[in-house]
């Protein structure tokens, strides 16, 4: 009966441990959806220096529409001022990344995967419509107590 009660008080105390890594856990999982969130807005909006300052300095990007890998916030700068400018006629209304599936890998590196839709109208004489879809994934690290994407590729969703 000793050894019930000695195991359950420490089984008991081991659950208070993983119930605060759950709710860190979840804590997390909450920022980095809303550092998704924010990627998308102010994409969608063509704010293209919000959208750099969610980049680490130490970048690795593999965009759709680049055949280099980018290095340097520089990079990331031009490269979507180049996409704002070829795409200026797209008025999108729909822009996210559906049911992303974000996973820790400690406290400090977040991996970010999911399949993203822009959807919206060509702003010419016949308003076609349009709906582009493309496999996402990001890696968030925390720099300066900020999350920040240190890695990102996107690649068309093959047909």
């Amino acid at each position: 009966m000793k050894l019930f009660i000695v195991f359950f008080i420490l089984l008991k105390s081991f659950s208070c441990f993983a119930d605060e890594g759950l709710k860190k856990e979840n804590e997390v999982k909450k920022i980095i959806n809303e550092s998704i969130l924010k990627w998308y807005s102010t994409l969608c909006s063509s704010n293209t220096e919000e959208l750099v300052s969610l980049y680490s300095s130490k970048i690795t990007f593999l965009p759709t529409s680049s055949k280099i890998v980018i290095k340097d916030l520089k990079g990331v700068k031009n490269y979507f001022i180049e996409v704002n400018e070829k795409y200026k006629a797209f008025k999108t209304n729909k822009c996210v990344l559906l049911n992303p599936e974000i996973i820790l890998i400690d406290d400090n590196t977040v991996v970010v995967t999911g399949i993203d839709e822009f959807e919206g109208v060509i702003d010419n004489e016949n308003k076609e419509s349009f709906n582009i879809m493309g496999r996402q994934s990001f890696v968030f690290i925390k720099e300066n107590n900020e999350w920040k994407i240190i890695h990102h590729h996107r690649s068309k969703l093959p047909k």
